[in-house]
């Protein structure tokens, strides 16, 4: 299974924002500081895991989630099975 796009409306820097067409295998993502790429990490656990609870997660959530709507979508691949 692999990633191929998301589209992220309210988490942290990336609200409005959308990406398609990702491809299989190792994607490395660069940037300066403050670019986004932990918040990027922290979206795709979420994706993956749910939100997690207690006082910990709540300090390490991205500064716009309480204060926006969250709405995310995320589009996996799986490749077919062989017989």
């Amino acid at each position: 299974m692999w990633l191929e796009g998301w589209h992220i409306e309210g988490f942290g820097h990336f609200s409005g924002q959308k990406e398609h067409g990702l491809p299989k295998g190792l994607v490395i993502v660069s940037g300066p500081n403050e670019a986004g790429k932990s918040t990027l990490l922290q979206f795709v656990q979420f994706m993956l895991f749910g939100r997690q609870r207690g006082a910990a997660a709540v300090a390490s959530l991205p500064r716009h989630w309480l204060a926006a709507a969250l709405a995310v979508d995320c589009s996996f691949a799986m490749q077919k099975a062989r017989c």
